[in-house]
Order: structure tokens, then C-alpha cells, then sequence
């Protein structure tokens, strides 16, 4: 049979498939299951099963950030969940699923995980069996996604348990608690190594009533306290944060007001506390006895009745310059010059003398306006449309940016796949606070097949210290055989029916799959199977 007799037949055979009553062709494909042993090797690329979709933990990550209904399940043990977890996570062990399908939302799209990807093959075939229309089995589980360098928690407040305390009680030395938003009305003691992290710190609140030290640190070390706002200690000797014989701790990007003492260190060293708002604490802003060796930087201490006590205790006020160190609401000096010395003409956001605190404590770089007042640009994501891309149609690529800083600044964005420059951007403007998306666009006419990565960088603004988050590499796509949807380097009858099954699926559809839309015109139609068919069992 010639090539052109066989694209013939081949063409003859979609038109049959798609006129058939046998498959419904509607939003929702009609997936097949595909079995795999729970310690095979899993490929990462994104496979249509008859029944689920599996993907790599890079795509998985990309759908949780992007997806705020998808239903995150874990289907391992509650030994395995508190041991680490993907943030947000539904617990339900593979053991109790059928029994516990009622808590979940048929309707929403679920992805499935495990500790190595055997028991979500398991689970994900449950749901798919009892309805679930969209249904996503991470390949390689939790092991995989630790690996990968992506983020876990261990206990997760109020959804593990009701209070901060409570999670504490629980918790393991060097776990992580996350806390989401609400007030916690509680008087919290920490004395073990775990790091207790905020939501957000304008919404996360921790608030004593009045009532004793709002969180007490005692004989722990490498505690860690984020994200919060603490408030309304005691009046009578209490802090918002008080650290006793507690060393190599972290406070880090706290609102603590409102209390006697905003932070209160006895016999604690060697611990940093850094991007802090002290607000109107009635006594002192951070109280230092017998605590040396801390390093203390890039706080705000806004209107307390004493921004510092000291007593016994030498400490480091700044990180050099350029910097700087910290903003003391009562320094009143000038910033007419700039340099390490302070004597170049021209101003740079650090006043011209320093901020004595006693004879051996001294903030050599104050900072003119409260922290953060800087230029910072940041490359927060790189996404890509699709994951698989035949050669000679375009990919678009989608560069998240977010002006971090404290002006409005203008730059170039430039997009490379792995080092040949793709696309830029010239003169993008943004104002202070502001993030964007941005798209580019790459011709693959002409480019080599095989594997590329995204790289995005954001030019260095004048001023901008911290750069190395203006750089971002993420996201790969693989240039292949048009039609070649699954990656396999064949556009072979595999491919053809992946496309099929995902027939007049379009943009925004549940069950539009990027790969399948072969020319990116954003729906699933007979012109990505006629380019299949063009390039029907072509290999390399």
C-alpha cells in the first residue's frame, strides 16, 4: 500500500470514528484506565489515560498554582500526611476512599498523590469509576515532588487542628506548620524546633487579649515565626515574641504591635530577625538582655514608646552597604550623600549618619523610608502553553513579573529557549506593587527537535541590588513530528486518537488538553487531525 493509499485509509477511519454513535463527543473525554506497578519508573510527560490524566509534579505544581477549584487529594496514611504533605491537601487514606467519596466534589477537577505513585493509580480509578469527570494522578507522589525541590507542610491550622497550639503539641521536631488566615485567640508556647508560618501577616493574626506573652520560645532553638501579626500581649512584663535560651532563631516579616514589648530576647543568640514591622508597643520596641550575636536588619520600628532596650548585649543593626540596615520612625537626619562612606553627592535611601543605640550597638546605614523601599523586579513564573510542540508552529509562553519594589520602573524581558534568544520585550513599564503576565511567542520553523527549556530574564533596573530573582528558568516543551501529541517522536494512530477524544474541545473547556490542538488555534478540530494525518507515521 502506498503512503498516500494509507493517509487515505487512515482519513477514512476518522471520519468513521467521529460519525460513530459509539463515542460521545462532548467537554468531556472519554478516557481509557492504563495500569502501571507501583514502583515502575513513571514518565513525565502528560499521558491521556481512558479514565485519568497523569502528570510530572512540574505540571502538577503548575495546575495547583493555576487552578484555585482543583481538589488536592492525598490518599496515604495520616502517619505518611503528617510527615509532609502538599499544602492545601485533602487527607483521605486509600482504604477509606469509597467509603469517603461523599466529602469530595465530583464535579471539581482532583489530582491524586501518594508517597511513590502506586495507591493514586488505585485511587485515581476509584473516583474515575464513580463519576469524578476530571481526574489527574501525579506521577512519582510526594517523593517525587520533594525531590523536584517543591514545598511541603507537615500540620496545617485550623484544617489538621483547631489551634497553633495544638499543631505544636503534635508536631515533630523540624516540622513545618502552616496557619491560614483568621485570629487565633490563644497564648502559644513553642519549645521545639519547628517553623510556624502565616498565610499572610495583614490576615494571619495572633492576638493574646491582654493576656500573658503572645508566643513564648523557651530552651528551643531554630524556631522559626513568619507571616503574622502578633498582638496584644500583657502588660505586665509579657512580649508579642519572647525568646528565652532560644538561639538561631528567625523572625522574619512579622506585624507586632500593640503589645508591652514588641520582642523580648533573654539569654538568646545568634539569631536573625529581619523585615519586621514594631508598631506602638506602650514599652519597648525589642528588648536584648544578656542576647548577643543577633543579627537585626531591615525592620521598621514605627512609634514605640522606646525603640530599644539594651542591657548586656552587642548586636548587628545593619547588613552594610548598600543594603542598609533598619527604619527608627524618631531619625530625623539627612540624606544628601551617598556611598559606604557617606560622601558622595547625592542622596540613596540611607541617611548620612548613623543611628546610635548605645556605645556598642550602633545602626551604621539607617534607612530613610520604611523597608521595603527599593527597586526590586522579580521573574515569578514561566509557563508554557503546551508541553509538546510540532515543528514549525508557534508555542506561546507566559512570563509572570512582579515589581516588588517601591517605584515605577521601566525594562526589557527577554525569553530563551535554552540559550537562543526567542522573544523580547522593550520599555515594559510598571508601577510599584504591580504583577503582570506577559506573552511570547517562539516559531519553531526551522528549529532542531528535541527538548528546551524556558529561560526569562527581566533587565537589572538602576538601583536594584538583589537581581538574582530577575532570572528565571522553568518550564520545558518538546519539539517534535506535527501530530506527534504524546511525545513519542511517531505520529502514529496513538496520537490521531488522543485528538479524537478531545474532539471540539476548546480554550476554557474541561477537557481541552493543549498537546491535542496541534496548530494552537485553541480549539480541538479536523485541522489538527488532518495535520496528523499529513504526517501520519512519520518518525525519527
Amino acid at each position: 500500500m502506498s503512503e498516500k493509499q494509507l493517509k487515505s485509509l487512515v482519513c477514512i477511519t476518522v471520519i468513521l470514528i467521529l460519525s460513530s454513535t459509539l463515542l460521545p463527543i462532548s467537554c468531556t473525554p472519554f478516557l481509557s484506565y492504563h495500569s502501571a506497578e507501583k514502583n515502575e519508573e513513571p514518565s513525565y510527560d502528560l499521558s491521556i489515560t481512558n479514565e485519568y490524566a497523569n502528570m510530572s509534579v512540574s505540571q502538577a505544581k503548575q495546575m495547583i498554582e493555576s487552578n484555585f477549584d482543583l481538589v488536592i487529594l492525598d490518599v496515604r496514611t495520616w502517619e505518611e500526611y503528617i510527615s509532609g504533605h502538599i499544602k492545601n491537601a485533602t487527607l483521605i487514606p486509600l482504604d477509606e476512599l469509597e467509603g469517603r467519596l461523599g466529602e469530595l466534589d465530583s464535579q471539581k477537577p482532583t489530582l491524586v498523590y501518594s508517597r511513590s505513585g502506586g495507591r493514586s493509580i488505585t485511587a485515581s480509578q476509584i473516583l474515575v469509576d464513580h463519576g469524578f469527570i476530571e481526574v489527574y494522578n501525579m506521577l512519582g507522589g510526594i517523593t517525587a515532588w520533594i525531590n523536584a525541590g517543591y514545598p511541603i507542610v507537615h500540620i496545617e491550622v485550623p484544617k489538621d487542628y483547631a489551634t497553633i497550639q495544638a499543631a505544636i503539641n503534635a508536631a515533630n521536631e523540624g516540622d513545618t506548620i502552616f496557619v491560614y488566615p483568621g485570629i487565633y485567640y490563644e497564648n502559644v508556647v513553642v519549645t521545639k524546633a519547628v517553623s510556624l508560618i502565616g498565610e499572610n501577616r495583614e490576615s494571619t493574626i495572633i492576638d493574646s487579649e491582654y493576656i500573658g506573652t503572645v508566643i513564648l520560645v523557651s530552651s528551643a532553638n531554630y524556631v522559626m515565626i513568619s507571616d503574622f501579626t502578633i498582638r496584644n500581649s500583657g502588660l505586665e512584663y509579657y512580649a508579642g515574641i519572647y525568646l528565652s535560651n532560644a538561639n538561631h532563631c528567625n523572625i522574619a516579616h512579622n506585624n507586632i504591635l500593640d503589645n508591652l514589648v514588641g520582642i523580648l530576647l533573654y539569654s538568646s543568640s545568634s539569631s536573625k530577625i529581619v523585615g519586621n514591622n514594631l508598631k506602638t508597643n506602650s514599652g519597648n520596641g525589642i528588648s536584648l538582655a544578656s542576647s548577643s550575636n543577633n543579627t537585626i536588619i531591615h525592620n521598621n520600628f514605627i512609634n514605640n514608646t522606646n525603640q530599644i532596650y539594651l542591657y548586656q548585649s552587642i548586636n548587628t543593626w545593619d547588613n552594610g552597604y548598600p543594603f542598609g540596615g533598619n527604619y527608627w520612625s524618631d531619625y530625623n537626619e539627612t540624606d544628601t550623600f551617598s556611598g559606604p562612606y557617606q560622601n558622595v553627592t547625592g542622596s540613596d535611601g540611607i541617611g548620612d549618619t548613623p543611628y546610635i543605640i548605645d556605645e556598642n550597638n550602633t545602626d551604621c546605614y539607617p534607612l530613610m523610608s520604611p523597608y521595603p523601599c527599593i527597586h526590586a523586579l522579580a521573574v515569578k513564573d514561566v509557563k508554557l502553553g503546551k508541553t509538546v510542540l510540532g515543528q514549525g508552529f508557534t508555542a506561546k509562553i507566559y512570563v509572570d513579573i512582579a515589581n516588588l519594589g517601591h517605584f515605577i520602573e521601566t525594562f526589557n524581558v527577554t525569553v530563551y529557549a535554552n540559550t537562543t534568544m526567542i522573544d523580547k520585550l522593550v520599555n515594559v513599564t510598571m508601577t510599584s506593587g504591580d504583577s503582570a503576565t506577559f506573552t511570547f511567542l517562539w516559531n519553531t520553523t526551522g528549529v532542531a527537535y528535541g527538548n528546551y527549556t524556558m529561560k526569562a530574564i527581566a533587565d537589572t533596573v538602576p538601583g536594584e541590588i538583589y537581581t538574582l530573582d530577575n532570572t528565571l528558568m522553568d518550564g520545558t516543551v518538546l519539539v517534535t513530528i506535527p501530530g506527534d501529541v504524546n511525545g513519542d517522536y511517531t505520529c502514529d494512530m496513538k496520537d490521531i486518537f488522543q485528538i479524537i477524544l478531545h474532539f471540539m474541545c476548546k480554550v476554557g473547556d474541561p477537557c481541552y488538553v493543549p498537546n491535542c490542538d496541534v496548530n494552537g488555534d485553541d480549539i480541538v478540530d479536523m485541522k489538527d487531525i488532518f495535520t496528523a494525518i499529513m504526517h501520519f507515521m512519520e518518525s525519527l
